[in-house]
């Protein structure tokens, strides 16, 4: 599944790297919650129209002022993304812009490389009930609407597979373009695109790590230098790696978890400011830190929290201007419920140091009587530069994968009683059709360019198909209809 999009964009000036370490100064999230980093020690609260869910982003100038911010509202159409200006307005043009409330990375923005006023809005977004995630990009011009911004294109699919919730980025080792990063429900492929001056190339698609087929629900998220990432999700599967920022390439895999399960394991993640030391929380009621620098990460972990209610959870993480690390929480009975959890932050102060020298303050940042709803912006490190004595340039290396010489196609869907298998090329392979809960329902030998297969058995529903080759590994989703 290989697909090459090209914006033509206007270049109206220079971005690169300027003072981009204010581009998260500003934090709007939960209910109507606004924090500003403003150099104190201390960010400052206050109100800002939002009913932000756990998806929620926003962005500053490189002077820390707010430009736009965007999210899904809880107590409203869950199913849309809100994009709103630097005072709390709807930008022009965003009314229809496709999300989900409930994932959890469901938004974050993406700066045009080399241009200062257009930037990409990704989405993550359920075109109905109970449907895995699909992703879409926008795009804003804040030179439009006196400077408030409009929406210049809205929608534009570029991955239509089955995808978890979790979507983030981190820069190229040029300093300039971005990698923007997902993952496919029902297996162990990541999708990796390229975001340059040109537009947004790809996917390459890399198997690592272990299929994911309980619960389509964590964060992702690089360290500050963009050599590491990880990946938590609730069903316990924890996975650690190291990145290459020039080639776009994950390896090392560690498994961080302990077990696979369902609505057990991982949720929130935060790296510490100097990379050497990764917090992940339960889901439920508690806290760990790993020592990255220890012979055996696994063994390393700490445990530096528990809530001991098991009714309360931990959210999202993320790092403040200030190298603080904020959690948010929720109450899983009632995510409307307020009191001193709820309407309160957690806080670590000093992320750098080992095990419960972290100094972990819990609930002791006051959120003024407002709900966070687990969610915090999925800001990226916009401050992040190039790699030093780095010679790739993404202009030239380009993202190249086996997958562009290879493509497959399904039709019709929505299907009724049977449907087209269409390969770009004769490859023996092996396809699967699986329920939404993972479990196998046909399984049939594909060895030519064109295969029908008759679906009169499959009740009506929602399916996943699996078609493996040797070389390739793909998902789609099927819609199957009388």
């Amino acid at each position: 599944m290989k697909k090459t999009f090209i914006l033509t964009v206007v270049i109206l000036g220079f971005g690169f790297n300027i003072c981009a370490q204010f581009r998260g100064n500003n934090w709007i999230f939960g209910d109507s919650i606004y924090m500003h980093f403003d150099g104190n020690t201390s960010p400052i609260v206050g109100a800002l129209n939002s009913d932000n869910g756990e998806a929620c982003a926003s962005i500053s100038d490189s002077s820390g002022n707010l430009l736009f911010y965007c999210g899904g509202r809880f107590n409203s159409n869950l199913f849309k993304l809100y994009v709103y200006d630097n005072v709390g307005g709807y930008v022009s043009g965003s009314s229809n812009i496709l999300g989900f409330a409930s994932a959890t990375q469901g938004c974050i923005i993406i700066p045009v490389p080399s241009s200062v006023n257009l930037f990409y809005i990704f989405s993550n977004a359920r075109l109905f009930p109970g449907i895995t995630t699909q992703a879409f990009y926008n795009l804003i011009d804040l030179n439009q609407n006196g400077g408030l911004g409009a929406i210049t294109l809205s929608n534009q699919l570029f991955a239509d597979s089955a995808l978890c919730e979790m979507m983030t980025a981190v820069k190229h080792a040029n300093g300039r373009d971005w990698w923007l990063v997902l993952h496919m429900y029902l297996s162990d492929n990541y999708l990796i695109y390229l975001i340059t001056p040109n537009g947004i190339s790809g996917p390459k698609i890399q198997s690592i790590g272990i299929s994911i087929i309980n619960s389509i629900e964590g964060e992702s998220l690089f360290s500050d230098d963009g050599s590491k990432f990880v990946h938590a999700m609730i069903d316990g599967n924890l996975q650690l790696m190291d990145f290459d920022r020039c080639t776009g390439v994950f390896s090392n895999c560690i498994q961080l978890g302990d077990s696979i399960c369902y609505n057990c394991g991982y949720y929130g993640l935060s790296f510490s400011p100097d990379n050497s030391k990764l917090y992940a929380s339960m889901v439920k009621d508690s806290l760990f830190q790993f020592n990255l620098l220890a012979p055996n990460i696994k063994a390393s972990r700490t445990l530096i929290y528990v809530i001991g209610n098991l009714n309360y959870g931990f959210g999202q993480h993320e790092k403040g201007e200030n190298g603080k690390i904020y959690l948010s929480h929720k109450n899983d009975i009632n995510w409307q419920i307020k009191d001193s959890i709820t309407t309160s932050l957690s806080v670590i102060n000093s992320a750098d140091s080992l095990g419960t020298a972290c100094n972990f303050q819990p609930f002791s940042f006051t959120l003024d009587g407002k709900l966070s709803y687990i969610g915090l912006p999925n800001n990226p490190n916009y401050a992040l530069g190039p790699v030093v004595g780095s010679t790739c340039d993404s202009l030239t290396v380009g993202v190249s994968d086996a997958a562009q010489k290879f493509n497959l196609n399904i039709y019709p869907n929505p299907a009724g009683e049977e449907i087209t298998i269409v390969t770009s090329k004769e490859s023996a392979g092996e396809l699967e059709i699986k329920d939404m809960q993972g479990r196998l329902i046909m399984r049939e030998s594909i060895i030519y360019k064109s295969t029908r297969l008759t679906l009169s058995d499959l009740p009506n529903g929602v399916y996943i198909i699996n078609y493996k080759t040797k070389e390739h590994q793909y998902a789609r989703k099927l819609v199957k209809m009388q």
